[in-house]
């Protein structure tokens, strides 16, 4: 059986989901524990979150666009010149 390997943006989402898991279970810590809660930093992680996100999401749509096939090489070179 083959193992079919993921898509780099796949693996991407996976991570900043789980980066992000993990950043609300240590927000949602520091706030049980008295603390004061780091709005300002909320704010800037899950803007750049949403960002990446939004790059990934506008990256795709770019390469469905033009037909970009990533097994084909001539294609993704003819993709990173129009960019």
């Amino acid at each position: 059986m083959k193992i079919k390997k993921p898509n780099t943006s796949t693996l991407i989402v996976w991570f900043v989901f789980f980066v992000l898991a993990a950043f609300t279970c240590k927000v949602l810590q520091i706030v049980e524990n008295g603390g004061q809660e780091p709005s300002v930093l909320i704010g800037a992680v899950f803007g750049f979150c949403a960002t990446e996100f939004i790059n990934l999401t506008v990256i795709k749509r770019h390469k469905i666009k033009h037909g970009v096939n990533k097994n084909d090489a001539t294609e993704t070179s003819n993709y990173h010149e129009s960019l």
